[in-house]
């Protein structure tokens, strides 16, 4: 079986971020939603890279 290295690494870079994102998110004085933009550039990030391999095979 064969396992998507690009999810692994994602799970793995969201399993280190979260702690310091939902400090982010409940302690910033910032704008409610930039955890939300933070997530949304990641989804984006991995659209980018998933299209790019599927053109390369």
């Amino acid at each position: 079986m064969y396992t998507h290295r690009l999810l692994l690494l994602l799970t793995l870079i969201t399993a280190l971020l979260a702690p310091g994102l939902l400090d982010l998110w409940l302690f910033s004085q910032g704008p409610w939603y930039q955890p939300f933009l933070i997530w949304a550039g990641l989804c984006i990030l991995t659209l980018l890279i998933e299209q790019w391999h599927r053109h390369e095979l």
